[in-house]
């Protein structure tokens, strides 16, 4: 049974991967992080970076079977979008390996409502076609919004630098509902903007800030002036800090698993709803399998020497030359890979295969609990 943790104290500590602009990627040994709910988050001073999202890209999905459709070919059950703005969902294969990670934002233009399906820039047409594939005769308009002239609607992502959260010492033993019943409302857009503009609090962890949709027509009045506009590997950099995989190139189309990519902690895999287009083995892996390999963040040494290698070339080894995991990218002195989870952290020593690199794994603070086998037989 997984549970997740909300129960905590208000003394909180800044992480070591984001405490500066850079990863510092050797933290003591067994030092583990939880996010923070308590009340110190709001009168701390926080540092918001607003970044275009170049490299993803908006999908307009309208028309009355619009969420039938989309209920069929996704992991997430459309149906919350009911009563939360957005979710986090994956596009399967019949496999049920991983074709698209996305973001799908409810808007509501009157009586019209209209869904917005965000995806990898460079495989857009890919994503256009599966769905058509399966739209058969369902009354549904797909649309890239690129397209749609005077139209076109810019996507950033706002996020506060200066993140808050609390040691694993503080957190308290009682713990609330699995991850998958995870139904915390996210908080709004903290800064003032044109009321046109839509934002959406990312629905896989609050440290992932909002995501901004902004008309270029109206771009003039988006990011306000006290906010810092950086490139996107800022962003990129407090990802790969957070451990999230995002995009082809962190999620090879077909290649890897939703559990692996961690969807599930990610709040972005039903359980409970009906069947998808590669729900049997995600189902069948979920309550029958151990998810012995995830997505997991790394610190790296002088990770700079690595900047012009391909990342899907890398492999983490131990101190006995085994793989114990693949790199999917690198961002300065972090970045993040597909990593056997028990092998990686029971490791003396690991490093970049060949390149004589210390890497320095870490379970994500934000995973959930595992109870203990004795809670478990007890419940």
């Amino acid at each position: 049974m997984i549970q997740c943790c909300r129960s905590l104290s208000s003394r909180v500590v800044n992480p070591y991967f984001l405490s500066s602009p850079v990863f510092r990627p050797f933290p003591p040994r067994g030092r583990q992080f939880f996010r923070n709910y308590g009340d110190s988050v709001k009168k701390r001073t926080c540092k918001f970076e607003a970044v275009l999202l170049k490299s993803r890209s908006l999908l307009r999905l309208q028309g009355p079977d619009t969420h039938q459709l989309l209920h069929g070919l996704i992991t997430n059950d459309i149906t919350h979008l009911d009563s939360r703005p957005a979710i986090y969902a994956l596009f399967l294969n019949t496999q049920g390996r991983v074709l698209h990670d996305s973001l799908i934002f409810n808007v509501a233009e009157g009586s019209d409502r209209q869904t917005y399906v965000e995806c990898d820039s460079s495989v857009k047409s890919n994503l256009i076609k599966h769905l058509k594939t399966f739209k058969l005769r369902k009354k549904v308009d797909i649309v890239d919004v690129e397209e749609e002239t005077g139209k076109e609607i810019d996507l950033w992502v706002v996020f506060d630098h200066g993140h808050t959260i609390t040691t694993k010492e503080l957190v308290k033993e009682e713990c609330c509902g699995p991850v998958i019943h995870q139904t915390s409302k996210r908080p709004e857009l903290p800064i003032s903007v044109d009321s046109s503009l839509r934002s959406f609090g990312d629905p896989r962890l609050n440290e992932l800030g909002w995501r901004v949709l902004v008309p270029r027509n109206k771009a003039h009045s988006f990011p306000p002036d006290d906010i810092t506009v950086s490139g996107e590997e800022s962003y990129t950099r407090l990802r790969y800090a957070l451990g999230v995989a995002e995009g082809v190139k962190e999620l090879p189309s077909g290649s890897c698993f939703p559990l692996e990519s961690n969807g599930d902690y990610l709040h972005g895999i039903s359980f409970q709803k009906g069947c998808y287009i590669g729900q049997e083995l995600t189902a069948r892996t979920h309550h029958t399998g151990v998810v012995r390999k995830r997505i997991m963040p790394f610190g790296l040494e002088n990770g700079s020497v690595l900047t012009n290698l391909d990342p899907a070339a890398l492999q983490i080894v131990n101190s006995s030359g085994k793989v114990v995991g693949k790199v999917r990218g690198i961002c300065e002195s972090v970045g993040i890979g597909l990593v056997r989870i028990e092998e990686a952290l029971s490791a003396t020593e690991l490093q970049v295969k060949d390149h004589n690199l210390r890497v320095n794994v870490e379970k994500p603070f934000w995973w959930p609990i595992e109870a203990s086998k004795e809670k478990q037989t007890r419940q």
